[in-house]
């Protein structure tokens, strides 16, 4: 049997769509929570297959989030204060990303496998002295946004400042 609450109790036939019509959906300030687990004993099984932003802030122990969730149908992420979450894939068909505080393992590295989607990033108020590595990987950014001018230049260590700036979309006159 499927723990309550993800599908009310009720169990899975080949047709189950857990919340098939949930587009946007926000957690905040759980702060004892850790393990965000979400059991299913059938592949026939969708969970939120419409869910286009996720919205994840102060979280601080939060240390992952199912895979079911970092779905196809995801097209904005915004991560806020949850330092210990791990994200191993950004979704394929992410469009926009946001990164404020420590956002746990995409304020260091961006997993980059297969995204040509992700078009804006947005990076406010990082604890972390580099850029997330993997960000000249992501060849549709467009936009870069939240990055002083000082940091940027101290962040890049061996790429030339305005390379980068064409790169995502900028010129160094926007910092």
């Amino acid at each position: 049997m499927l723990p309550k609450g993800l599908f009310n109790g009720l169990e899975a036939s080949s047709t189950t769509v857990a919340y098939p019509n949930l587009k946007k959906f926000t957690i905040k300030d759980m702060k004892h929570w850790e393990e965000w687990v979400m059991e299913t004993s059938s592949e026939d099984i969708a969970v939120m297959p419409l869910l286009r932003y996720l919205k994840i802030v102060n979280c601080p122990i939060l240390k992952s989030v199912p895979h079911q969730i970092l779905s196809q149908s995801l097209r904005k992420l915004f991560i806020m204060n949850c330092p210990e979450l791990t994200i191993s894939c950004l979704p394929p068909l992410l469009e926009e990303l946001t990164l404020e505080g420590d956002a746990g393992s995409l304020s260091r590295s961006l997993p980059y496998k297969d995204n040509t989607s992700l078009k804006f990033m947005y990076i406010q108020n990082s604890p972390h002295s580099t850029l997330p590595q993997g960000l000249s990987q992501l060849k549709a950014l467009q936009t870069l946004v939240g990055i002083k001018k000082e940091c940027v230049e101290s962040r890049i260590p061996n790429s030339p400042p305005r390379l980068f700036f064409q790169h995502a979309g900028l010129s160094p006159e926007t910092f």
